[in-house]
């Protein structure tokens, strides 16, 4: 019995971490935040995640290529040392995923 609890568990385990975390769900609160940010690059040479840093609060966000795609933007549009326009969801309560990005925009 003591097996079948583990496998239970195991189970358990793998199917609540196999979420993409891309939505929005649970108890959760956010607000919505405005802000300016310069572009920091891209993590590699493969282009899958382009930072950001907010100038209101020095906090890095990042972009990956689904999310380019769902705000009409395409890999030239991202740029270092770019200035860019962010609206985001930012949780207030609840542990689910930490930002969602609504708008983005080149300055």
């Amino acid at each position: 019995m003591k097996y079948l609890g583990g496998i239970l568990m195991t189970g358990l385990l793998l199917f609540s971490c196999s979420d993409s975390g891309r939505k929005v769900g649970g108890p959760c609160q956010y607000e919505t935040v405005e802000f300016k940010a310069i572009g920091l690059g891209w993590d590699d040479n493969k282009h899958q995640i382009f930072r950001f840093k907010s100038e209101l609060n020095n906090q890095w966000y990042g972009l990956d290529s689904l999310d380019m795609l769902d705000h009409g933007l395409s890999v030239e549009d991202l740029r270092k040392d770019g200035q860019y326009k962010l609206v985001i969801n930012e949780i207030t309560e609840g542990s689910c995923v930490p930002f969602v990005i609504k708008d983005i925009e080149l300055l």
